[in-house]
């Protein structure tokens, strides 16, 4: 049992190890993207497809990323997951072709989904109790790491050092990650059984609450997307204050995003997912009220601090409340991450074409509006989930 024990311990370690490196893999290409646009000698628009590649990627390798890990194993995909960045953080700065460029950071995306199926498989075997705690630090290592990358390159770029060692940097953490994990023993499939997974059993028709849940991930989704695309130039033209401080918003959104998921995420084996989704989604109606509309910079600050705290929590969330819906089908998260993923992919460029008709003013009010409908939806699939499961053994 101590064996077991201290085997799972390892397993989670080297899973935020991982996720770490893939908070800053997400955000490097957006964040050195000048300078990768001299590195390549294309148009910035042209760069920025790296961005979308990750995202696309991701989104592919979530139609079998679940069934694979249901099949191999968690540990199969993990180390494979592990295994697809270093080709981006190799490739990138070391060749002039952007095509190459593409492939590779598309491979790092499909790294990511492999990664998460693989955690939450492990999650759910190992501690299902604290399976939505466990889950919700993972958003704290992510962001962490996300948060990491423009210091960093802004610290390489003072030294008049190239930005390519914050690509190799990355690699070389993640393949020490690589070959630790080969030495983890992780949960076995075969402890998945009927009873041992989960707390909670279903009753009656619950595939209507998957759906609740993926209109909820998109919900949040799209609100986030727009405002962290778009708040500079909303900044500027609607709120009156110069474009940097309106990237400043979008830190500020992060590292809520970071720190209050850490505190958020060690409270959520006290209280039921489904109820903490619901007062989440009621809180973030209210703060990012307050982030987008009170006139004074200071204030909305603050408000942009909570609201990335409150938005970044929705994903652990929604994967825990899931797990305890469906704890023998892991692939059913990917779909949850692919509605994700392929919002954050298709909301930019709608919203690009709707601003030749609408102004960004509308859009982003529009955007706020999906958090009041999330509020909705979480009431109802809160109501469904004392309908539908009943706790056993007095959980």
């Amino acid at each position: 049992m101590k064996s077991s024990k201290k085997s799972f311990i390892a397993a989670i370690a080297i899973l935020y190890a991982g996720f770490i490196v893939y908070g800053a893999a997400f955000q490097i290409s957006g964040a050195a993207l000048e300078l990768l646009k001299v590195h390549f000698e294309k148009p910035v628009a042209t760069v920025g497809y790296l961005v979308s590649a990750y995202s696309f990627g991701r989104i592919v390798a979530l139609f079998f990323s679940g069934k694979l890990v249901d099949k191999f194993g968690a540990k199969t995909g993990v180390i494979l997951g592990m295994l697809l960045p270093l080709l981006m953080f190799f490739t990138v700065p070391l060749s002039k072709s952007l095509n190459l460029a593409l492939l590779t950071t598309g491979l790092c995306g499909a790294g990511h989904a492999l990664v998460d199926n693989g955690c939450m498989r492990t999650f759910l075997l190992g501690n299902p109790g604290k399976y939505s705690s466990l889950m919700g630090f993972c958003q704290f290592t992510f962001s962490f790491g996300g948060m990491a990358v423009p210091l960093s390159l802004g610290l390489l770029v003072s030294r008049g050092q190239t930005f390519a060692w914050a690509y190799y940097g990355l690699g070389i953490l993640m393949a020490v990650i690589f070959v630790i994990t080969l030495f983890i023993e992780f949960p076995k499939n075969e402890l998945l059984v009927a009873g041992k997974a989960s707390n909670y059993t279903t009753k009656g028709k619950v595939f209507p609450d998957f759906i609740l849940m993926v209109s909820i991930m998109v919900a949040y989704s799209i609100f986030s997307s727009v405002l962290l695309t778009f708040i500079g130039t909303y900044s500027v033209e609607y709120l009156g204050i110069p474009y940097e401080t309106g990237v400043n918003f979008i830190t500020v959104f992060t590292i809520g995003g970071a720190l209050l998921s850490l505190v958020f995420s060690a409270l959520l084996h006290k209280v039921h997912g489904t109820f903490f989704l619901m007062f989440n989604a009621a809180l973030s109606v209210l703060t990012a009220a307050g982030a987008l509309f009170i006139p004074d910079t200071g204030v909305r600050f603050v408000f942009f601090f909570l609201t990335g705290g409150l938005v970044s929590m929705a994903y652990p969330l929604l994967i825990g409340v899931l797990g305890d819906y469906f704890p023998k089908a892991t692939y059913l998260p990917g779909f949850l991450m692919m509605s994700c993923a392929a919002t954050y992919v298709i909301v930019p460029i709608v919203v690009r074409y709707a601003m030749k008709f609408f102004g960004l003013d509308i859009i982003m009010t529009a955007a706020f509006t999906m958090l009041i409908f999330e509020t909705a939806v979480g009431i109802v699939l809160r109501f469904r989930y004392v309908k539908h499961i009943k706790p056993l053994k007095g959980v």
